[in-house]
């Protein structure tokens, strides 16, 4: 537990501020797709997921950050994008410290029976 309260609004900033410092990564990865694209083309960007599980086999890990999205038009302004490019998120990319204690952090987590409707083709 990050032991982290609502009211504790210095507490939650800082945390956040690491967001913008992509945790102190050395690498910060920006991911944009062109805004005219629909929603199904979109889907695309999902495929940052085998970015993560890529760098994750050599030993590297990844944090997708869609905590820049408040940055968006900032960043993409410095990455000189293109005007009908959109931010979809960040991500840090480096060594995790185990001895963080966000790095131990894990959301409690549901069952997928309870988000999702499972068919049998049975």
């Amino acid at each position: 537990m990050l032991n982290i309260q609502k009211a504790e609004k210095a507490k939650i900033a800082q945390l956040q501020s690491c967001n913008d410092q992509f945790f102190d990564a050395p690498v910060g990865l920006f991911f944009a797709v062109n805004q005219a694209l629909n929603i199904c083309a979109k889907m695309d960007i999902a495929m940052m997921r085998n970015v993560m599980t890529s760098v994750k086999v050599q030993g590297l890990d990844t944090c997708p950050q869609a905590a820049w999205n408040h940055l968006h038009a900032l960043v993409l302004n410095i990455l000189d994008a293109a005007q009908f490019e959109e931010l979809v998120c960040g991500m840090a990319l480096g060594y995790a410290d185990p001895e963080q204690i966000v790095n131990r952090f894990i959301t409690s987590g549901v069952p997928v029976e309870d988000f999702a409707v499972l068919l049998n083709n049975d």
